[in-house]
């Protein structure tokens, strides 16, 4: 016998969300088996509609603040940005072998130099990032991370650094350096002020030393090592 209205079939799955078609059928006609499905009369629809959106939300919300508090998810970017910035060397190193006074010879330098300073910059940030949430979660809520982690738009990675491991001075200009890319140089011609674009240029902050990688390579290790102490440390805790 049929119901006397049509009735509507709304797929929620966890795969797809879409209405399965109109219906005249009793309410046997959708069934809950692997996914939940939805029977309501026309005027009911919208609420459902917003019940599931909702339900996503609130799931998004929990798996942000998960990934967000998790130091292993930090690393693991910050490997990933170091393996391609690692990537990028050999041909950094051979465009500097090109004779600058041939055609094209300066901009591969520029665009291999800048590349992988700028990928640097940012494993840096986020080891730098992981590490400091690890000792403080609560700088990640389900709505957002906390702005101020890192000074300069949260990009400032080099005073950050010095907080969390001793640096000597050379390494701490270098930091700076890498610093300089990540906030702007290594993703536009300016920053925002002509005082930063100053104080780049008078400290000589836009440039790069034969032996940087090495250099990079020690730092990296250093606070890969930190973080992964900061999150076994982490797991134990959540163990006991």
């Amino acid at each position: 016998m049929k119901s006397g209205f049509e009735e509507f079939c709304y797929d929620v799955s966890a795969s797809t969300s879409r209405w399965t078609g109109a219906r005249e059928a009793s309410s046997s006609t959708c069934s809950y088996e692997s996914r939940l499905d939805v029977i309501a009369a026309p005027g009911q629809l919208n609420r459902y509609a917003d019940f599931e959106v909702m339900r996503v939300k609130h799931e998004n919300e929990e798996l942000f603040e998960l990934i967000g508090r998790s130091g292993q998810m930090w690393l693991a970017q910050a490997r990933q940005l170091k393996m391609a910035a690692d990537s990028i060397l050999p041909n950094l190193v051979e465009a500097f072998r090109i004779p600058p006074a041939l055609p094209g010879a300066q901009d591969k330098r520029f665009a291999f130099f800048h590349s992988y300073m700028l990928l640097i910059g940012l494993s840096f940030e986020n080891l730098t990032k992981g590490i400091l949430i690890e000792r403080d979660p609560t700088l990640v809520a389900k709505d957002r991370i906390e702005s101020g982690i890192l000074a300069r738009g949260g990009h400032g990675i080099a005073e950050a650094v010095r907080g969390i491991i001793k640096v000597s001075s050379d390494e701490f200009q270098l930091l700076r350096r890498v610093e300089e890319y990540l906030f702007w140089a290594g993703r536009y011609p300016l920053p925002l002020k002509s005082s930063i674009y100053h104080n780049s240029e008078t400290q000589d902050l836009r440039s790069g030393r034969s032996d940087d990688p090495q250099s990079i390579d020690r730092l990296f290790q250093r606070l890969e090592e930190v973080l992964e102490r900061e999150t076994n440390s982490t797991n134990r805790t959540v163990s006991a």
